[in-house]
């Protein structure tokens, strides 16, 4: 019995010891990890000014163009309404042709000199 319970004993020995080696592996594992953390932690909080000033600007963005939108609409209104009024007045909505000015005189030959 005294050689089972030495094997026994040996055996939960070994585990223990790798267990432990384990243990301390993991602990260091977590200090070099909690040594990064501050490095860490800043650079998440300068990613996350960085998102709410691309969310500001898309945001700044998405308004110019709602107003943008508005301008042209405003633009097209106007310029179906004056073209409807041209219509029914009975004017043509194609532009008319300016009318031609006329050509101006030639510049005056150079004197012949007299002999």
């Amino acid at each position: 019995a005294s050689k089972l319970e030495r094997d026994t004993l040996r055996k939960q020995l070994d585990d223990s010891e790798e267990r432990r080696t384990e243990l301390e592996n993991a602990a260091v594992a977590n200090q070099q990890a909690s040594k990064k953390l501050p490095a860490l932690e800043k650079e998440v909080s300068g990613l996350k000014r960085q998102v709410l000033e691309k969310d500001r600007e898309i945001q700044g963005l998405q308004e110019d163009i709602i107003e943008v939108r508005q301008m042209y609409r405003t633009q097209l209104d106007a310029l179906l309404s004056d073209a409807v009024g041209s219509e029914s007045n009975g004017n043509s909505t194609q532009p008319q042709p300016s009318p031609s000015k006329p050509k101006p005189p030639a510049p005056p030959s150079p004197a012949t000199p007299l002999p």
